[in-house]
């Protein structure tokens, strides 16, 4: 089933706030959506925390590039939504 929206979030070494945003999306009232993250090249535990989550979570995409700017990552992210609509989560 074709997911409602796709929530986006893209990381670079923020570790300390991803456990806080997917958390976030997850609480929500409306539950047909995907999440995508995409991971910019972090080398903190920042793709650790988001597999972690996406091994809970079959709505959870996880996505690993190489460090390429918020701008691209985001593009890149975007090339992967399947919802009917598009969300940031920042």
């Amino acid at each position: 089933m074709r997911p409602l929206a796709s929530l986006i979030t893209t990381v670079h070494n923020r570790e300390d706030y991803l456990a806080q945003s997917i958390e976030s999306a997850l609480a929500q009232r409306e539950q047909n959506f995907e999440l995508i993250i995409l991971d910019d090249g972090s080398q903190d535990r920042s793709v650790e925390v988001a597999q972690t989550y996406a091994q809970r979570d079959n709505r959870i995409r996880f996505i690993k590039a190489k460090h390429q700017g918020r701008g691209q990552a985001l593009a890149t992210a975007f090339s992967f939504a399947s919802g009917k609509y598009l969300a940031l989560l920042d």
